[in-house]
């Protein structure tokens, strides 16, 4: 439940409101969390293509 409000962006004060749960012990939760999340980002190299400018005038 707490996961899937706090994909909804509530705040921390008003999961804890509601679910009668301590702010402390909450952010203790979001933080064990937030340890346990991978930080690596693939990336994939893309073809390189030409860039074409077609300036306009007026005459």
């Amino acid at each position: 439940m707490i996961d899937r409000l706090l994909l909804e962006k509530t705040s921390l004060a008003g999961i804890a409101r509601v679910l009668t749960l301590s702010q402390s012990g909450l952010q203790q939760y979001v933080k064990d969390g937030y340890d346990k999340v991978l930080r690596s980002v693939q990336v994939t190299a893309k073809p390189k293509a030409s860039l074409l400018l077609c300036l306009l005038t007026k005459n």
